[in-house]
């Protein structure tokens, strides 16, 4: 049975994960929504006017509603500053599942933020939430997110041909990644 525990706040070593507010779609727009770098592997294209930063923001605070909606801000302890989101998708109640997804301002890239961030949730959903399994997906070119998975612990379990349609109306082969509880509690011991 799934805990309702909604977006909570999580502290890391160097971030504080929080819920997204209205105030954070400059810096959103700014550090990462904005940049085709980050999209480049996403179902949505980069922002071309903060307007749409704006929407989506204003989407995903009205999520919050739920308390199975998990999706952070992933913000610089120090500092306050937006370099990313974090989320876990509910994809099953019954079965306990839940898919983590993340994007970070590529000028946060290669510098531990992203496995920081997505340790700390996957800490949070299998020890908070109680789900039974997490999972991710990613593009087959992207690299650097197949190694974050795999250095997070999941397994890769598949690859999929044409699965996922990029923001470009393409579609490209991902490979699928998962991690059970009883594997993430027998890690840490």
């Amino acid at each position: 049975m799934l805990l309702d525990a909604g977006t909570q706040s999580i502290e890391t070593a160097r971030l504080l994960l929080r819920r997204f507010e209205r105030g954070d779609a400059k810096n959103a727009f700014r550090h990462w929504c904005s940049d085709p770098k980050v999209t480049r592997y996403l179902k949505w294209s980069a922002h071309q006017h903060l307007l749409q930063t704006e929407q989506t923001l204003n989407y995903w605070i009205k999520e919050y509603r739920d308390p199975c909606c998990f999706h952070w801000a992933v913000t610089l302890k120090g500092t306050g500053e937006l370099i990313g989101g974090i989320s876990l998708i509910v994809k099953d109640r019954f079965d306990e599942r839940a898919e983590i997804g993340y994007s970070f301002g590529s000028a946060y890239w290669g510098q531990g933020y992203g496995h920081e961030a997505a340790e700390a949730v996957l800490r949070y959903g299998f020890e908070r939430v109680g789900f039974n399994r997490i999972e991710g997906i990613c593009a087959v070119a992207n690299l650097s997110s197949a190694r974050l998975l795999e250095h997070l612990g999941l397994r890769r379990e598949g690859l999929h041909l044409k699965m996922c349609r990029l923001s470009d109306g393409s579609f490209t082969d991902c490979y699928s990644y998962g991690l059970l509880a009883e594997d993430y509690f027998r890690s840490r011991q």
